[in-house]
């Protein structure tokens, strides 16, 4: 490629600028985003002794459904989820109102013990909106996706070689030559992941910001018109007559005796059990990108429509694929590693970018060292935060959010008080000792041996971090 000059340089100033403005932003998205991917199997590390379902009958969601209705506290009338079991997370999930309860059940439907996965669920959270009030968390969010979309392009636009050096890597020379290598090879060899990443995270946390302002407006205002053809068909006016629950086990049968070889694992019912109740059934999409197929039936039974995002109008299947290509569900464990290490990469990229700078401004003279303290504290300080927020899981501490964000504010006091050179090690060293203090605390509660073996098997890798942490931060002491 052949970049017009004063291009090059203008894009490469905003890209520098875009960097250093959203750099740490977007390191932590990417960083949580990344655990995000493995949400199941640390969903059954937190815990294992959850009643383990590989399948669930139609009747069992139908008698779900009914001991839901019967539960105290107010179920009726409100929306019961029943969340089917994957092959990576064999679990029946029974989703109430907060004062009704639910949890993990057996395959009959009967709840066994709550949800109680904290961890994990505030990795989510953080990855999704920050944990900051609804719209602006996902505004925020949103706005990282965008500018990790504007780094791609200029990052492109200001390199006319970048293809042609793709496997060019100096190492052992110049730190900054060796860092903008590192960066640049990164960034080419998994583009098509970056794009496909950037972009469905930068809709799905827009999405339904965006969608109330712009819907109505092809819609002549009317926006349960719009709500429905986005999303499938919406509620009728809230009812407060009581009615039967349809039969739901006849309307599974139904569903995957039509879209064979199709499966049913999830029901969600809106208004459950009154007359303006809503049966949403989601089946699997066997060969398609969609996470899967959604059925409406009406309170009486009768069938209303699907949402068309399996075999849908293009614009539908686009939006079924969102979730599937952010997360990398689509193609079992292998893809979902793919991902995971694809993941780790986008931090990579993230850090090298910003010491380019730093290198850069201290060749010229004009270096930070409390600038340069502060990224180390912040690149190597969030992971430690994570995995002290693990451990405070475990021991009952109330507020995750609030002990990650002390953590994280620790690491920044830290960079102030700890030599340069002896910072990154500290970090580092107090990962591994974060990740060993997760290990422990896991067992503790749950046994050296919990009875589900995936939980074993991320001890053991947790481990191994742990163990490539310590060996990390020995060998970076005259750094």
């Amino acid at each position: 490629m052949r970049w017009n000059p004063s291009l090059v340089r203008a894009t490469l100033a905003g890209h520098s600028l875009l960097g250093l403005a959203f750099g740490a932003l977007i390191y932590q998205v990417c960083l949580t985003g990344t655990l995000s991917v493995f949400a199941t199997e640390f969903r059954r590390w937190e815990q294992p002794a959850a009643p383990h379902v590989t399948a669930v009958s139609p009747e069992g969601y139908a008698n779900a459904a009914a001991l839901a209705l019967e539960q105290p506290g107010g179920a009726a009338g409100g929306r019961v989820m029943l969340v089917g079991p994957k092959p990576d997370l064999p679990r029946f999930e029974i989703r109430l109102p907060e004062s009704a309860g639910g949890g993990y059940a057996d395959d009959s439907g009967k709840v066994a013990e709550p949800v109680h996965t904290p961890w994990i669920d505030f990795v989510v959270h953080l990855h999704d909106d920050l944990h900051i009030p609804y719209p602006w968390g996902s505004l925020i969010v949103g706005l990282s996706g965008a500018v990790l979309l504007a780094l791609i392009v200029t990052g492109i636009c200001a390199h006319s070689r970048i293809f042609r050096d793709a496997f060019h890597l100096r190492r052992g020379g110049s730190e900054r030559l060796s860092e903008a290598d590192l960066h640049n090879r990164m960034s080419v060899w998994a583009l098509p992941f970056h794009i496909a990443v950037a972009l469905t995270g930068t809709i799905l946390a827009l999405v339904w910001i965006v969608a109330p302002v712009l819907l109505p407006l092809g819609y002549d205002g009317d926006m349960r018109r719009a709500l429905t053809e986005l999303v499938g068909p919406q509620p009728q006016a809230r009812e407060t007559a009581q009615a039967p629950l349809p039969d739901i086990a006849a309307l599974i049968h139904h569903v995957e005796a039509e879209h064979a070889p199709a499966k049913v694992n999830f029901v969600d019912i809106g208004q459950a059990g009154t007359a303006g109740q809503l049966i949403k059934l989601i089946a699997t999409a066997p060969g398609d990108l969609a996470r899967g197929e959604e059925y409406y039936f009406a309170a009486d039974g009768r069938f209303i429509g699907s949402g068309g995002y399996a075999k849908g109008p293009a614009a539908k299947q686009m939006i079924g694929a969102l979730t599937p290509l952010h997360f990398g569900t689509f193609g079992g464990f292998t893809t979902r590693l793919i991902y995971g290490i694809l993941g780790l990469v986008l931090c990579g990229i993230c850090v090298t970018g910003v010491n380019i700078w730093l290198i850069r401004q201290r060749s010229l003279g004009r270096g930070s060292e409390t600038w340069t303290r502060v990224w180390t504290a912040v690149v190597w300080g969030q992971p430690a935060a994570l995995c002290f927020a693990a451990t405070g899981a475990y021991i009952g501490a109330s507020s995750l959010p609030v002990l990650y964000v002390m953590f994280t504010v620790l690491s920044i006091i830290t960079s102030t008080i700890i030599p340069p050179q002896r910072l990154k090690q500290f970090l580092i060293g107090s990962t591994s000792v974060a990740l060993l203090s997760a290990i422990t605390a896991n067992a503790f509660t749950h046994g050296l041996f919990p009875a589900d073996p995936i939980a074993i098997a991320v001890n053991v890798i947790l481990a191994m971090a742990a163990l490539g942490f310590g060996w990390t931060a020995r060998h970076t002491s005259s750094e």
